[in-house]
């Protein structure tokens, strides 16, 4: 038969119900939305973990040696692979501002790299302090930068060019409420902050290199800057642990089982084609040709609904999610194709009277 006359047939059994496609796209939505939906979240599911563990500042760590870190090799560990920001701090006077002259407010040098691990970039030498956001809303700064008083100093001026978050979600408190100044100088600091990612469980091992003197002692451990989601996070291994594979393999166990149901019902049908002289290839064509009638935009809403799955909600580009999705509907209606071909081919002729008695 010409494929002129596969499709006509085809569409003729798909639009009599013959084929009972309709049926079968219904079914065959549920299984690859749930399994897709299923996978995609998993994989949603760790970015948001991930992302909860960043933003909480779970995978900053600082290294305390009072007067004893090289601001700039501290500044240097943000080239290191893995590490994403790199700052160093040192104590410095507490200032009171004009608006709190009762509230003395902890002041810190910074070094350059600090704003970047801090989420205030850019900010440069100079261009006046960094403050706390809640402190900047004491101040009544509402747009940065602003400027406000001292209390000291006759009242003198000063700017606040960025503020940076710090919400109480189980952070150490050094840095709550204070105000920093980013310096150049190269005298020594007194604490080395490190942001990793991925976290690591020796933070130690890369954040020793910024001490000045090892033999001064007084560095046994680095303190994380938050400790409520715990030590650490591996998001590989999470990952790797989700049952993409297995959520694959249920979809082409269920697929195959349904397509194989769908040939069963019709064999007596298939049977008689092959007794009035249609060739088993042409059956198959034909099978598969009212399957695409369904299949394919079966496909197409079940891959566009996932991919709206994989955005809502993830602090990730999509792709990853995406593709966990996909891969369920593309393994479940390959599954679906081969059964449906393998199926109908294995219709027989002879056997037409045993599957009338069958009916």
């Amino acid at each position: 038969m010409r494929s002129r006359e596969i499709w006509r047939e085809a569409a003729r059994n798909f639009g009599s119900g013959a084929s009972r496609g309709l049926i079968s796209m219904a079914v065959f939505m549920a299984l690859v939305l749930l399994l897709g939906i299923v996978a995609t979240r998993g994989v949603v599911g760790v970015a948001q973990d991930a992302a909860e563990f960043r933003n909480a500042g779970a995978s900053v760590f600082r290294l305390d040696a009072p007067g004893n870190v090289d601001s700039a090799a501290c500044d240097d560990l943000a080239r290191v692979e893995g590490v994403v920001a790199a700052g160093a701090t040192r104590a410095s006077a507490e200032v009171r501002f004009a608006l709190l002259p009762d509230l003395p407010t902890p002041y810190f040098d910074a070094s350059p790299g600090m704003p970047v691990l801090l989420g205030a970039d850019p900010v440069v030498y100079d261009a006046g302090i960094i403050v706390d956001a809640r402190l900047a809303a004491s101040l009544g700064i509402d747009d940065l930068p602003g400027t406000t008083f001292l209390a000291t100093n006759g009242g003198s001026p000063v700017t606040a060019s960025a503020s940076f978050v710090h919400p109480d979600d189980g952070r150490d408190s050094t840095l709550a409420g204070a105000a920093l100044g980013v310096v150049a100088d190269q005298e020594p600091f007194d604490s080395c902050w490190v942001r990793f990612w991925p976290p690591t469980e020796n933070p130690l091992e890369v954040m020793g290199t910024a001490v000045i003197s090892a033999s001064d002692g007084g560095v046994s451990d680095v303190t994380q800057w938050n400790l409520s989601l715990g030590r650490t996070l591996d998001p590989g291994s999470a990952f790797a642990s989700l049952p993409l594979a297995g959520l694959s393999a249920v979809g082409a166990a269920v697929a195959a089982t349904l397509a194989y149901v769908s040939v069963r019902l019709r064999r007596l049908e298939l049977a008689s084609a092959l007794h009035v002289g249609v060739a088993r290839s042409d059956l198959v064509r034909i099978a598969l040709a009212e399957s695409a009638f369904w299949l394919v935009p079966a496909c197409a809403f079940a891959l566009t609904a996932l991919a709206f799955v994989a955005t809502w909600s993830n602090p990730d580009p999509a792709l990853a999610a995406g593709l966990a999705g996909a891969r369920a509907v593309g393994v479940a209606a390959g599954a679906w194709i081969l059964t449906i071909a393998a199926a109908t081919a294995a219709v027989r002729e002879t056997h037409l009277v045993h599957y009338f008695q069958q009916r």
